[in-house]
């Protein structure tokens, strides 16, 4: 019991309201098992300190967030992470119950490792554009119309049995097959 003192610091009734004294040394449960959870989550000491603890991310959140969106094409990833994660592990020192360094790995290494670090590759390479990485071109018939006319939704339906489109490879990219192949997708009548 005396391993979980820091816990006690932050609701320092809870340790009264989850366990009475058996005899010197033990302690027995005061409230019933399926109480348990509610009872730990229900001190105004504990939410509290959830609602420290999430202002405290938002606020860092809210701080990263103005430096990754102004990244620009020239910027170096691994100086962004790098001061990212300086200023993540300075916002948690000294915080009661969180031990920086595991915010840290969780936020920083493993979603960085997951997420991050190919946005910040695209945008290092491409810059902040949303760009299409393929093209759909309609195939005409001999009197150069459309073989698919767009409905009001705003899909192609079919006006030939035989009529497909295709997907290429925009101009200046490399194709999607070692070979430059044409994808033919059918467009269902």
């Amino acid at each position: 019991m005396d391993a979980l003192q820091p816990y006690w610091e932050v609701c320092p009734q809870l340790r009264q309201t989850l366990f009475k004294v058996n005899r010197l040394g033990y302690l027995d449960l005061a409230v019933s098992k399926q109480a348990i959870k509610t009872t730990i989550y229900e001190p105004p000491e504990l939410v509290s300190f959830i609602g420290s603890m999430n202002a405290l991310f938002a606020d860092w959140r809210e701080q990263s967030a103005e430096t990754l969106k102004s990244l620009q094409v020239v910027c170096h990833f691994k100086t962004v992470i790098a001061e990212l994660a300086e200023d993540l592990l300075a916002h948690y020192t000294g915080k009661p119950l969180i031990e920086q360094y595991d915010v840290y790995q969780h936020l920083m290494m493993d979603y960085w490792a997951a997420t991050m670090r190919g946005d910040c590759y695209l945008i290092a390479a491409d810059g902040w554009k949303a760009g299409t990485y393929r093209i759909i071109e309609i195939k005409k018939n001999k009197e150069a119309k459309p073989l698919k006319k767009p409905t009001k939704a705003g899909f192609a339906t079919s006006c030939s049995s035989r009529s497909s489109l295709t997907a290429t490879s925009p101009p200046g990219r490399r194709p999607y097959a070692s070979k430059r192949r044409r994808w033919k997708v059918q467009v269902p009548k």
